[in-house]
């Protein structure tokens, strides 16, 4: 069962491929345009929403899930959810 990141029109949610490889590695599908991400930031007027777009960004831009945790203020584990 795959799955990736995904927008609906006031939620975004973060899930994640089964781990192709043995340990915590994940892989992290984009499903977004960088136009569609920076519209989605934009447009955004509640917080919540607003830090995930930035998370996901991060994690768009290469950061780790524990450099993006970070930098958005929750720890890694919430992050991973």
């Amino acid at each position: 069962m795959g799955s990736a990141w995904y927008v609906r029109e006031d939620f975004v949610q973060l899930e994640y491929l089964e781990p192709t490889m043995v340990g915590r590695e994940k892989e992290l599908v984009q499903h977004l345009s960088e136009q569609e991400l920076e519209r989605l930031l934009t447009e955004a007027d509640d917080i919540k929403v607003y830090k995930r777009l930035v998370f996901l960004k991060l994690l768009y831009g290469g950061a780790t899930l524990a450099e993006g945790a970070g930098d958005v203020g929750v720890l890694e584990g919430t992050a991973s959810n």
